[in-house]
């Protein structure tokens, strides 16, 4: 990867001068094309907003160089909360939202176009008097600095403004936001058009591509848009097969992982945690801990792939992230393990295909006081609609369970939440189903539990809001059913797993090898 300068300095004398002097060039452009200031006299009462030139080579999914990127940021830090800012949030779309509508497309034969908006940050408007200290590379007259009309990167308010713009927008396309995400925009007008947002990249779906290019062309009259030929989003590689299925999968990302942590030449291993790991145990938090290695830095990178496409590493994420603030050798162990793993699974990935009937399927599981440190239960669920998991989650209970029935009771509780969001959110896309959503559970006596309300000395202890579920139930949200162990799909999201077990359920939550089509192509 060529040098990324670090100041406006550098980029201007370094070996790629040229090219950054072009980006720079690329950027003041922008900035005057969009009207983000205006220069004014400077007084004495002007508190001004310091400003720093970033310097990004922008790289392909295989880690290629696609372009020379500079952007002129503020430095937010320097702002004070209610004289220059109020409100800061800004929503970016969910994951599980982009593989809902992933999904959807397989199963309906949509169409998608991948776009970016270039700028994006500077089509907001701000609601403050700022200014800003005029940057290297802008020529200024003394006592002159500029006052900014619109949002500028780094500002704490601008991802708020981006977002309250761009909504505005795409209302007056007749798109209007789910409240299931409130970054998945929805046409009123057409049938399945469906529009995801991640800050300044989007997906479009729909039944039409003329549609499609239609909504594409709208937004270019009031953004700077370019449609993407790229097969990456937000660091997810997207592979579309011939009959309509979708594979998603992070093989590029998981490459550049390994090779930044030194794992490039280290030996594949089949599972990502052993069985009897002792991750957990008593004893070995009296070790001192560690400071000498990126801990925290591996997992937060591995964690973007279990959020991603990899629920198969979600148990062991779940554990080892506990530990970031004081890890032990053995979680570095552990970390690392996982690394090994994904270098024998780099391709692979989740497949959304067509189904005869979709339905909505949700998988519900716990492991009674497996954390031998606090004694607390880990509950799993995965949640399907076609093929490929919508929803999963590994995840510590917030109390102790006394009991096994217990512990899958308020697994249950935390999976009906997701069917109720996916219920709702599947109503919105006009996508219909003829079957009730199931919940499945391998505990019968945690099943009985929800049917039936009984109150008695072995329940009453059970927080309230768990009980929530059976009141689901009742009113019909979705039907429950029992499922052996040896078939229970979130069993993989609970425990370590011997590796024919852990290969056998990962398998079937739709964690796959990359189809052959993706080498043929030399993807």
């Amino acid at each position: 990867c060529p040098f990324e300068p670090s100041s406006y300095d550098e980029a201007v004398s370094c070996a790629d001068a040229e090219k950054w002097h072009a980006a720079i060039n690329d950027e003041i452009a922008a900035h005057n094309k969009n009207g983000t200031w205006k220069l004014v006299p400077k007084n004495s009462g002007i508190d001004e907003i310091d400003s720093k030139w970033i310097f990004k080579v922008k790289q392909n999914a295989d880690g290629t160089v696609n372009r020379f990127k500079a952007r002129l940021v503020a430095r937010g830090f320097t702002q004070q909360p209610g004289v220059d800012y109020a409100e800061v949030f800004a929503p970016v779309v969910r994951m599980e939202s982009i593989r809902l509508l992933f999904s959807v497309a397989a199963q309906y034969k949509l169409s998608y176009k991948q776009f970016d908006v270039a700028t994006a940050f500077l089509y907001g408007t701000v609601d403050r008097e700022l200014y800003l200290k005029p940057p290297k590379g802008i020529d200024v007259p003394p006592n002159h600095t500029l006052r900014l009309i619109k949002s500028l990167y780094g500002l704490k308010q601008a991802p708020r403004c981006w977002s309250k713009r761009v909504s505005e927008v795409l209302r007056k396309f007749e798109m209007k936001p789910s409240s299931s995400d409130p970054c998945v925009f929805i046409s009123s007008q057409e049938s399945m058009l469906y529009l995801a947002l991640y800050v300044d990249d989007g997906l479009i779906f729909g039944k039409n591509t003329k549609v499609i290019d239609s909504l594409l062309g709208q937004l270019t009259k009031e953004f700077m848009v370019k449609t993407v030929d790229s097969s990456c989003f937000i660091g997810v590689e997207i592979l579309k097969l011939e009959d309509g299925s979708f594979f998603l999968h992070q093989r590029g990302y998981i490459n550049r992982m390994l090779h930044k942590f030194g794992m490039d030449d280290s030996k594949s291993l089949s599972t990502p945690l052993e069985v009897g790991h002792g991750l957990n145990d008593t004893r070995i938090l009296e070790a001192e801990p560690i400071t000498e290695v990126p801990y925290a830095e591996a997992i937060g990178s591995l964690l973007y792939c279990a959020i991603a496409t990899r629920p198969d590493i979600s148990h062991a994420l779940s554990l080892l992230s506990k530990y970031n603030g004081r890890p032990r050798m053995i979680h570095w162990k552990g970390a690392k393990r996982v690394l090994r793993y994904l270098k024998g699974t780099s391709d692979y990935g989740l497949l959304y295909r067509s189904v005869d009937e979709p339905v909505i399927s949700c998988y519900s599981d716990a492991d009674h006081a497996s954390d031998h440190e606090n004694r607390r239960s880990i509950s799993g669920l995965v949640i399907f609609l076609c093929t490929g998991p919508i929803s999963y989650k590994a995840q510590q209970q917030p109390s102790v369970a006394i009991s096994t029935t217990e512990a899958e009771y308020v697994a249950a509780a935390i999976a009906a939440k997701e069917l109720v969001w996916l219920n709702r959110f599947i109503r919105e896309l006009n996508v219909h189903t003829d079957y009730k959503s199931r919940l499945l559970v391998d505990n019968q006596s945690a099943i009985k539990l929800i049917k039936n309300p009984e109150f008695h000395e072995r329940t009453k202890h059970i927080a309230i809001r768990y009980h929530f579920v059976r009141e689901l139930y009742e009113s019909g949200e979705f039907e429950i059913y029992y499922v052996t162990s040896e078939d229970e799909l979130a069993d993989v999201f609970t425990k370590a797993l011997t590796g024919s077990r852990f290969e056998f359920l990962r398998q079937l939550i739709g964690c796959v090898k990359a189809p052959s089509v993706m080498y043929e192509r030399g993807c």
